[in-house]
């Protein structure tokens, strides 16, 4: 079982923004932002996470992070690097593409549109689940570069295509034996560069690589330093997402399976 969250950036205020969540799985997310070598200020132009990053995201149970987005370049090269070894060190997975909790996990950044040999990468690797980042509007429709990216691996045979990078929530939908999640929104962000408080958790249940079960869990961000919580109640989050053509099934007050 893996649990899958959108946008994480801890910023200067938000190490514990994932410590309240207590899911009962391992968590993969979308980490925004370098691993600064000292606290940075963040801002829309470029965006830094603190030195102990790495450490807050393992606490959290943060199995993977993915870093193909478009500010991995924010402190250059070698910013990168450094990310990359910090998570490793924490005994983080960092995407691209790694094993994770025995099944293959790929991240492909789509910030300058479809990457031309998209559909040679996915038949190499072969990933089970695949996630996309766009740089886009906070809208709940997808961008035409994120349909055309997800027929793509629909086509390759993965069982689940998870985007996020536009900090809005989207659809969710079975296509075939794929599940499809448009937009899991922010999940911890701390940057006045975005106020979009919904996101969506995604929980993965997986035998012999394939999904047995998706269940959407509508959360409420960890923006600006606060902590990322589980709703009581979700019902108008869920309410959203059908609006948006879901189509839930099993439906409770918090979460939906489809």
């Amino acid at each position: 079982m893996l649990w899958f969250g959108g946008d994480v950036h801890l910023g200067e205020r938000g190490g514990g923004a994932l410590e309240g969540l207590a899911l009962d799985g391992p968590l993969v997310v979308n980490l925004e932002g370098p691993i600064a070598p000292t606290p940075r200020p963040s801002s829309a132009q470029a965006l830094f996470n603190p030195p102990d990053a790495a450490a807050h995201l393992k606490a959290a149970n943060v199995i993977a992070a993915g870093v193909e987005n478009n500010h991995a370049m924010d402190d250059g090269a070698e910013g990168l690097a450094r990310t990359r070894a910090g998570l490793v060190r924490s005994d983080v997975a960092p995407l691209g593409s790694a094993s994770v909790a025995g099944v293959t996990v790929l991240q492909v950044d789509l910030s300058g549109g479809v990457p031309p040999r998209l559909a040679t990468q996915l038949a190499v690797v072969r990933p089970t689940v695949v996630l996309f980042h766009v740089l886009a509007p906070p809208l709940y429709l997808p961008e035409p570069s994120l349909r055309r990216a997800v027929d793509l691996a629909v086509a390759s045979g993965a069982q689940a295509v998870l985007a996020h990078g536009s900090h809005a929530v989207g659809a969710v939908e079975r296509r075939g034996e794929t599940v499809i999640a448009w937009g899991l929104g922010n999940l911890a962000f701390d940057c006045d560069c975005t106020s979009e408080a919904e996101g969506l958790l995604v929980r993965l249940e997986l035998e012999e690589g394939k999904v047995s079960r998706a269940t959407a869990v509508p959360i409420r961000a960890g923006l600006r330093g606060q902590r990322a919580t589980l709703p009581e109640a979700s019902t108008l989050e869920l309410s959203l997402l059908e609006s948006l053509g879901s189509v839930l099934s099993n439906k409770t007050k918090t979460r939906a399976d489809w």
